[in-house]
């Protein structure tokens, strides 16, 4: 490709000069739909990667019509601006030559007909004795001192239009008169364009309100349309997972508040009556290194007096996934400092002294950690066996036990190199010293007595009962039980030892057996797969039966259900009282339930059919016309006792859980109720508003402070 010009200069002075030089020849009168009339030469942008440099220069000079030297002291004194103008000078013709003076000093002298060499500095002495006359040259020494490197700069452009010209072959005025044009052209041609841009701009704008318009239409009918969807998922979940159906019920007042929405608040409301507070939200899939059939590490604890709740799991509750022991305090309703603690794979033992103050753990390779729960402090690691060394099969503790005062421990397991020999051991918690260690083959099950004075060993496989005391290191065994079936599958075994929940070997039936006597008690169908007994031996039942956690009278019988699951119950616990029950799913899901009716709310028959304006001014009890107090559902004395009573359209009086608003005339938005999604009428005196729990984020609560929204879900 011929070039219109090539550009010598000195790296190290004018680089930046040369720079704007070309761009400047490149641009001057150039149509606004060409890139390029000319083309100049310049090394460091037309040159490519080459291993002889100096060939490809020689190539560029010989494709070159004019050579333009742009003249400074330093481009004189370089080697390759000296070959590049011997070139020139050897094959070229001298009048092809411009020179660009960018600094320096250039000087003729007319008498020698030469340049005035004494006084020349920006010019080789190779081209002395080279021009026949006085040559023109451009001064660009103010320009490269100013740094104002623009075509609309005049003296920069003056000096680009006088060494364009040659190049385009036409005069320096009629050259820069095209420039000039050819801007106008372009000029009209933006504000043409500019003009249709703005038409458009216009109408697009038009068009999108309209869109926008439609848009929030078709969202609005899809809010609705989710909202519904939600609501109807939370009403089809309620009985099998409550606290999934109240997730999806709070979705779907969140997605856009509608009477189906309504309508699934107060089904999960009722659906999670008992429930005191959803602690871990499950993830609904199985552990992953366990495979699809396996289940997540989900372990719960509840002190025998109802104070603290521990628990952990592998998963569930997103962040709060695998970060240690979480402690709850079920009196004060509020989280303490997790436990920074691991559990051993797949679980273990997790058992809290009486007073909660004191917390066993099963940590890895058959160890047993003690920690102090209100300090959060590891206060020591009991040692039962080697596990590092144990295939998987003998790993771990197979049967445990933590007195209520928290001063014993007592477990099974094995050890290192007699796989085949269990061992009992028992430790002091305080001093960490093992005060028992014997054989012990079987199938063993272990409780402390409710006063910690004795530690009963169960052998399910030979069904004999034997009893041991920590402090006189005595055993004293209790003789077989022949009644009671040796191939049935222990469940739980009591505190005071004297009862035992059995299950057949087919898991269709689960008995409940006097260890004392040897006679069965009660015996129920179905599975009861974790369940807890009552510490005295006496009382009511809490079990898990599948995805269920019940409660159970000693017969037996199921009495109520506490709550459902998205996955089967890993684990169950108790208070003492059988007060407070913490259940945990194979998904990691974990909930505190309340057995004697301190959940949201209880309905009652509304035989009279009494209205919200019959209550009495505190809203407590109704009253008649004649203002006396009329009796129904509960009694006088259990209405005193919680003194929370609303009367709702479906002919029934609920008792809700906190103190209640004052009643007012029915169909009032302020009477007292279930749920108050902001935005729907009121159905008539079941729904109250108060101002947003703290406990949830403004975007959750929308003003709802419904029990279930303010009490039931901690995130």
């Amino acid at each position: 490709m011929e070039r219109d010009g090539f550009i010598s200069y000195s790296h190290a002075r004018d680089r930046e000069l040369a720079q704007a030089l070309q761009r400047g020849l490149h641009q001057l009168a150039r149509p606004w739909t060409r890139r390029q009339v000319i083309s100049v030469f310049r090394d460091t942008t037309s040159l490519s990667a080459n291993h002889d440099l100096w060939s490809s220069i020689l190539g560029e000079l010989q494709r070159s019509r004019y050579f333009i030297y742009l003249a400074s002291p330093e481009a004189a004194a370089s080697r390759w601006v000296q070959k590049e103008l011997r070139f020139w000078l050897d094959h070229r013709s001298p009048d092809r030559i411009l020179i660009a003076v960018g600094s320096g000093a250039v000087h003729w002298d007319p008498a020698a007909g030469d340049f005035d060499w004494s006084r020349t500095t920006a010019l080789p002495r190779m081209l002395e004795g080279v021009f026949r006359a006085e040559p023109l040259w451009v001064d660009l020494v103010e320009v490269r001192r100013s740094r104002k490197y623009s075509l609309r700069q005049a003296e920069f452009r003056s000096a680009v239009a006088a060494l364009a010209a040659p190049l385009h072959g036409r005069g320096k005025d009629e050259l820069d008169s095209e420039d000039l044009q050819q801007r106008r052209i372009a000029l009209r041609l933006l504000r043409g364009a500019v003009t249709v841009l703005s038409l458009l701009l216009v109408t697009s704008l038009a068009a999108g309100g309209y869109a926008w318009q439609k848009r929030d239409e078709a969202l609005d009918r899809a809010r609705v349309s989710a909202s519904q969807a939600l609501a109807a998922h939370s009403m089809e979940l309620a009985d099998a997972d409550p606290r999934k159906a109240a997730q999806f019920a709070l979705y779907a007042e969140e997605t856009e508040p509608t009477s189906e929405s309504a309508r699934a608040l107060a089904r999960a409301v009722d659906a999670n009556s008992s429930v005191a507070r959803h602690l871990l939200g499950g993830l609904g899939a199985a552990a992953d290194y366990t495979g699809s059939g396996g289940a997540a590490a989900t372990e719960v604890a509840v002190s025998g007096d109802g104070s603290t709740l521990a628990y952990f799991s592998d998963l569930g509750g997103g962040p709060e996934q695998g970060r240690g022991v979480h402690i709850y305090d079920i009196r004060k309703g509020r989280a303490m400092k997790a436990i920074k603690a691991q559990w051993a794979l797949g679980g273990g033992a997790l058992e809290l002294s009486a007073d909660g103050r004191i917390l066993m753990l099963e940590s890895a390779y058959n160890r047993i950690q003690i920690w102090d729960v209100r300090r959060g402090k590891l206060l020591r690691t009991i040692t039962a066996s080697a596990g590092e060394d144990l295939a998987q099969v003998y790993l771990r503790l197979h049967a445990y036990a933590f007195s209520a005062d928290g001063r014993w421990i007592g477990a099974t397991y094995h050890t290192p190199g007699e796989k085949e020999t269990q061992y009992l051991s028992v430790w002091n918690v305080r001093t960490g010293e093992r005060v028992d260690h014997r054989q012990a083959p079987g199938n063993l099950r272990l409780s402390f007595t409710t006063d910690s004075r004795l530690l009963r060993v169960w052998d399910t496989s030979r069904g004999a009962l034997s009893t041991w005391n920590p402090k006189t290191r005595q055993r004293k065994s209790g003789g077989r039980l022949p009644d009671i079936p040796t191939e049935a599958r222990p469940i739980t075994f009591a505190g005071s030892g004297d009862t035992a929940l059995l299950g057949s070997t087919a898991r269709e039936k689960a008995e409940l057996w006097n260890l004392s006597t040897g006679k069965r008690l009660a015996s129920a169908t179905g599975s009861l797969e974790q369940a807890v007994l009552p510490a005295d031996g006496s009382g009511s039942v809490v079990a898990a039966q599948g995805r269920q956690v019940s409660v159970f009278d000693p017969k037996l019988r199921r009495l109520r259900t506490l709550g459902s699951f998205g996955w089967p119950v890993r684990s169950v616990a108790a208070s003492d009282d059988g007060r407070w029950v913490a259940a945990g799913s194979g998904d990691g899901a974990v909930s505190l339930f309340s057995t004697d009716g301190a959940g949201f709310h209880r309905s009652l028959p509304n035989e009279e059919r009494l209205k919200a304006g019959e209550f009495d001014a505190d809203g407590g009890s109704p009253t008649g016309p004649d203002r006396r107090e009329r009796s129904f559902g509960p009694s006088s004395k259990e209405r005193a006792d919680s003194g929370d009573w609303a009367v709702s359209p479906a002919r029934s009086v609920n008792r809700t859980r906190r103190s209640p608003p004052r009643a007012t005339a029915a169909g009032s938005p302020w009477s007292t109720g279930a749920c108050s999604p902001p935005g729907i009428p009121a159905p008539g005196p079941r729904w109250e508003r108060r101002r947003p729990s703290r406990t949830m984020s403004p975007s959750r609560a929308r003003g709802c402070v419904c029990s279930i929204c303010r009490t039931m879900f901690m995130w």
